[in-house]
């Protein structure tokens, strides 16, 4: 597998978060959380970014954006004893 870093950027940040844990049964339990992530912004090449010039030359073409995520979760845990 070949592998090329056309363009390389370093984002710092910081992530939260928490959740709760509810009992619906004996051995099952319902898991619900969140998540932050805030990151500082983010330049990067999506595919279609790094272009051949007709001179021979390559012209990139980088995006930028805000790196910041949130995600929930949801899920059921069971106790096999």
């Amino acid at each position: 597998y070949m592998h090329t870093t056309n363009y390389s950027d370093t984002v710092l940040g910081w992530r939260f978060g928490g959740g709760f844990r509810f009992r619906v049964g004996q051995r099952t339990l319902i898991d619900v959380g969140v998540h932050k992530a805030d990151n500082q912004v983010a330049t990067y090449l999506t595919e279609g970014d790094v272009v051949d010039e007709r001179d021979g030359s390559i012209a990139l073409y980088p995006n930028t954006s805000d790196a910041d995520l949130m995600s929930f979760r949801l899920g059921v845990s069971f106790a096999f004893r």
